[in-house]
């Protein structure tokens, strides 16, 4: 029971059930390997056409990481009020609370923020792994790469941002590493390329359930072996 409080605690699902938002449809899985987690995933929103979004993974997994993302979702909104427009003035103070608060623990950090009119993405990363974005109109995976050190890791750490159009029709995964980092029974790595593989093949075929499918495939990859690191993905469909 305190587990699951915990787990929605880190969440915030009043925004993600709500799957539409301007011209963007978004979906999410949170799936946690025991019964607390070290993923936080929050969207916000900032104004009538701006969301923010946030994903995050703390190293390891289990109430230490949990206990790292409650720091890390407290920080963020107490600072995304003020910075939450700018990307890699928001990924600079969380990385510094976290370096002042939480030693010798760290996480990785992808933040956006989403113009739900234009379709215009600002992002900033803090040694995350970056979204998979498929392209419609040429039917193509495309690679977005933002470079930055990780939050907490590096004093007085200073970020990069890019910005990324989108097009209708054109879909953007976000991920933690929980899914690529997971071993079958004779201990082969699912990997990024299986999970680029089956995310263009899905959306190429019009697959309306993406995430669903992607999980399904872990665990049949997976066979007996069970998720050894919690699993978060965040699908925005423009």
């Amino acid at each position: 029971s305190l587990a699951q409080k915990i787990q929605d605690y880190m969440i915030n699902t009043d925004l993600l059930e709500n799957v539409q938002f301007g011209k963007i449809k978004y979906s999410y899985i949170y799936n946690p390997c025991i019964a607390i987690g070290g993923d936080f995933l929050n969207l916000v929103k900032l104004n009538d056409n701006h969301i923010g979004i946030i994903l995050a993974d703390v190293t390891g997994h289990g109430i230490t990481a949990a206990l790292v993302t409650g720091v890390i979702k407290s920080a963020f909104l107490l600072y995304v009020e003020q910075y939450g427009m700018d990307p890699k003035e928001l990924l600079k103070n969380l990385s510094a609370h976290m370096a002042k608060v939480i030693s010798r623990l760290f996480a990785t950090c992808y933040y956006g923020v989403l113009n739900v009119d234009t379709c215009e993405m600002k992002l900033s990363n803090a040694g995350h792994h970056h979204p998979l974005v498929f392209r419609a109109k040429s039917n193509t995976f495309e690679q977005i790469e933002c470079r930055g050190p990780g939050l907490g890791m590096i004093p007085d750490a200073k970020f990069n941002e890019i910005v990324v159009k989108l097009e209708p029709g054109d879909k953007a995964l976000f991920y933690t590493d929980g899914i690529i980092e997971q071993f079958d029974d004779n201990r082969v790595m699912f990997g990024r390329k299986k999970l680029i593989s089956n995310f263009v093949e899905f959306s190429k075929s019009g697959e309306t359930e993406i995430l669903n499918k992607l999980m399904e495939n872990l665990k049949d990859f997976a066979q007996n072996t069970p998720l050894q690191d919690d699993v978060t993905l965040l699908l925005l469909e423009f």
